[in-house]
């Protein structure tokens, strides 16, 4: 629009000579008019007309005076010979008629005037100048194009460097795109190593969980074979004890019975009891000695699965944290590299349309303007002259084909460069976009891959768990196999032994159980006071020092009026967290004393057992008694009816009375003795849990109050973070405050000891120097004598005055600072500066420091 250019050629100087070479046929001797827009060539153009034509103005006016006069003189002609000749009003068709006739005559003075300036050398001049114009025109124009196909090319090349740029931006994000993409491999890979050793692991501990249930059908067919054995001692107890009925039935029936075989029978029965019995123990003892190490070796192997289970998880959560953390690292990298290489490249496209959309409009413009620039000067040409006409028509029709061909090149270069970015776009567009549905792909598998991995490891830890629960079936399998073989063990025992042994026992082992469960009693007893107290002790301690904190905070708050609230903030807060810490302990009381409670029932219920098992072992003890008082009465019958029998019959029938007997009362004590231990365990396990209800209570407790005792602790910090704080803020003030009174006061005090103030002291003061007086004073008080001094402090009451009020706020300021925690050196500090100097001076002048 306004010739300059807008892209700058590297080679402009060869360009400048190409275009002035190729101006040089057609360019006038002027070279400042050559490069002059149209509009000033215009200005010049009139400015030369003006002056050409005021010389021939100057010449031709006898020809227009001439032609002036003959004009007057005919329309007065007229007017006198046709109008005022007229007698009555003229009508408009008259009028009209008139000046036709008037206008003739004029028109062809006009016309002669005209021809006559039209054949003069004046107009030849003209035709020639508008003819140099228009070469001049043309030749501009001409250099115009040339200029702007160089601009063209220009941006033609700059396109195609942006293009390659924009494709080497595109290879070097999908060069990226690849490498994170290798890495996420990698990442993925040895996340499937990890999860490969986890399966290892659990493989092993399946392995193992295997094994021991291998293992376990063996305890539980030796369990069964010593049942059997013990079954097997039974059925053959109860067989001699019904052959033992038999042989008293015999004796019954027959009659003779001996004493002395009695007695060895008896013997020979204990003896044989005895030998049963230790038999019995020994399997027992051997039986529980396999359960236990069985036992513990389960125990041992659940641990160093549950151990290795959560060391493999605990490293697999920490790698797939940090492959996750990386995977959202490298996909926001990702994003944006992405968004940058769009937004640049969206910036580049909008930069090249912009570009384009000007450059076109530019050259519309300027074609416009040309159009109307060679229409408006074809017709003032062809007005002219008929050979300058024709020249100038062949001049122009071939700068329009010329402009035509110009336009058409550039508006081809422009679509096809136009149509090039666009197709690079597409590409770049596509290439993206591959990179982003592979990207997507891979995010895809990746989070499928993690799901498979926690299907996995759920799977793992649903196997382990079922593996522990059937660990825990299998274990709790064996303790009840251990239980109804110690039972029938138990049972076999009382049943071999003899009946008081069986009463002692018994009755022992209900004392054993009952002391145990006073024991647990006892323990409860104890040890929930002694949490109690320790709870009461701590959170005695803690309102102790909840009190001191108050101390502090109220002397901190003696400092300022403005801490006032915030300590009371902090007393509320206080008094609300040691409300909760009562509410907590009477709650804790309250869960005393309903296990107090509940251990007092399960007393209770313990004392109705024992008067039962006493009124059982009574009733029983009677019974027995009889049945033995009997029995004996039948053997003295016996004996005295069938002493003639033999001493296998009688072996026989006492063995079989002695299995029947303790059958019956195996039977008897059984049903019983169950039924109580049942209980037992009941109270026993009913006692354990509310043991185990209550520690937990007091941990959960415990916890919360240690808790709230932290934040009542982090918020008396904070609060005395803050009055401390404060209280530093109002000092550094009060002592700035001081200072500056003491600067004041040095004032007055020099001025009192000597009027002569220099202008160098007073220039230092206005600068910032306020210790400047003060040092004079020192030095004034260092030369005069002290009883000087006084004699001055005593004569002068303003003197005194200032005095007394420097020493009054330096003592204040003295005393502020050495009341806080590292004062003293601060005071030394103070004493030996300028106002301590003056401070020192003045007390010993006044004599103050010896009083």
């Amino acid at each position: 629009m306004n010739g300059g250019r807008r892209i700058i050629p590297i080679d402009g100087a060869n360009e400048d000579a190409g275009e002035a070479s190729m101006a040089g046929p057609t360019a006038p001797e002027d070279a400042e008019l050559a490069y002059m827009p149209p509009a000033f060539l215009e200005k010049a153009s009139a400015s030369d007309w003006n002056s050409a034509e005021i010389p021939a103005l100057k010449k031709s006016w006898p020809a227009l005076v001439l032609a002036g006069g003959a004009i007057a003189g005919w329309t007065a002609f007229f007017v006198w010979v046709v109008i005022l000749a007229q007698p009555t009003p003229a009508s408009a068709e008259q009028w009209a008629w008139w000046l036709t006739q008037w206008s003739v005559p004029v028109l062809l003075v006009l016309v002669l005037l005209l021809v006559v300036m039209r054949t003069s050398r004046q107009e030849a001049a003209r035709f020639a100048d508008a003819a140099r114009l228009l070469s001049n025109e043309s030749a501009y124009l001409e250099r115009r194009l040339v200029s702007i196909n160089t601009e063209l090319a220009l941006a033609r090349d700059f396109m195609a460097a942006q293009g390659r740029d924009l494709e080497s931006l595109g290879r070097v994000a999908v060069d990226r795109l690849s490498g994170s993409a290798s890495q996420l491999d990698g990442l993925i890979s040895r996340n499937g190593t990890q999860i490969d050793r986890i399966a290892e692991v659990s493989a092993a501990a399946l392995d193992n969980m295997e094994k021991l249930r291998g293992q376990l059908p063996v305890i539980a067919n030796a369990a069964k074979d010593v049942t059997n054995n013990i079954g097997n001692a039974g059925r053959t107890a109860h067989l001699q004890l019904e052959e033992l009925v038999s042989g008293f039935q015999r004796l019954n029936e027959f009659g003779l019975a001996s004493e002395r075989q009695v007695v060895s029978f008896r013997d020979r029965v204990d003896s044989a009891l005895e030998g049963f019995a230790k038999a019995s123990e020994d399997l027992g003892l051997l039986a529980e000695n396999r359960f236990d190490a069985l036992t513990q070796r389960s125990v041992d192997q659940a641990a160093m699965a549950a151990e290795a289970e959560q060391a493999a998880l605990a490293v697999w959560r920490e790698r797939s944290d940090a492959h996750a953390a990386s995977l959202k690292e490298t996909l926001v990298q990702l994003g944006e590299a992405h968004e940058g290489l769009i937004a640049d490249s969206a910036g580049r496209l909008a930069r090249f349309e912009e570009a384009a959309r000007s450059l076109t409009a530019m050259l519309e413009i300027q074609g416009r303007d040309l159009d109307e620039q060679l229409a408006r000067r074809r017709a003032s040409a062809e007005a002219g002259a008929a050979e300058q006409r024709a020249a100038l028509e062949n001049r122009l029709a071939e700068i329009d084909e010329a402009v035509a061909e110009r336009r058409s090149a550039m508006e081809r270069a422009a679509a096809s460069a136009a149509e090039g970015l666009a197709s690079k776009l597409a590409e770049l567009d596509q290439a993206i976009e591959a990179q982003r549905s592979t990207q997507i792909v891979e995010a895809e598998k990746l989070a499928s891959r993690c799901e498979e991995i926690g299907s996995k490891v759920s799977a793992f830890s649903e196997v382990l768990r079922n593996s522990g629960e059937q660990g825990a079936q299998t274990a709790s399998q064996v303790d009840k196999a251990m239980a109804d073989l110690t039972a029938r063990l138990g049972e076999m025992r009382h049943a071999l032994s003899g009946t008081d042994l069986q009463i002692g026992e018994l009755t022992d082992s209900a004392v054993r159980l009952l002391e145990l469960i006073q024991a647990g009693g006892d323990h409860t007893r104890t040890q929930i006071p002694e949490a109690l107290r320790s709870t009461e002790a701590g959170l005695k301690g803690l309102e102790d020092r909840v009190f001191t904190l108050r101390d502090t905070l109220r002397e901190a708050g003696d400092g300022g009026r403005s801490l006032a609230e915030t300590v009371g903030s902090a007393r509320s807060e206080v008094s609300s967290t040691i409300k909760e810490l009562q509410k907590a302990q009477k709650a804790l009381s309250e869960q005393a004393a309903e296990h107090e409670q509940q251990l007092s029932a399960l007393r209770d219920v313990l004392a109705g057992v024992r008067a039962e098992s006493d009124a059982l072992s009574q009733d029983i003890e009677s019974r027995l008694s009889g049945a033995i008082g009997g029995l004996n009465e039948a053997a003295t019958k016996a004996g005295k009816d069938l002493r003639v029998s033999t001493a296998g019959e009688i072996e026989s029938l006492a063995e079989r009375l002695g299995e029947q007997s303790s059958a019956a009362i195996a039977r008897v004590l059984q049903g019983r003795a169950a039924e109580l231990v049942g209980r037992l365990e009941e109270a026993i396990d009913a006692a354990a849990a509310a043991s185990r209800d209550t520690a937990i209570q007091m941990r959960d407790q415990l916890a919360k109050v240690d808790e709230l005792a932290g934040n009542l602790e982090a918020r008396v910090d904070r609060v005395r973070e803050k009055a401390e704080e404060k209280v530093d803020n109002d000092f550094a003030r009060r002592a700035a405050l001081i200072t500056e009174s003491l600067n004041s006061s040095a004032i007055d005090i020099a001025k009192a000891l000597s009027t002569d103030v220099s202008e160098t002291a007073w220039a230092s003061y206005l600068r910032g120097d306020r210790g400047i007086f003060t040092r004079r004073a020192v030095s004034l008080l260092e030369s005069a004598e002290a009883k000087a001094v006084q004699a001055h402090y005593e004569a002068e009451s303003e003197f005194r005055e200032h005095v007394n009020r420097y020493i009054h706020d330096f003592e204040s300021m003295l005393r502020q600072l050495l009341s806080t925690r590292d004062g003293n050196a601060l005071g030394v500090t103070l004493l030996s500066s300028d106002m301590g100097k003056l401070y020192v001076a003045l007390a010993q002048g006044i004599e103050r420091l010896r009083t």
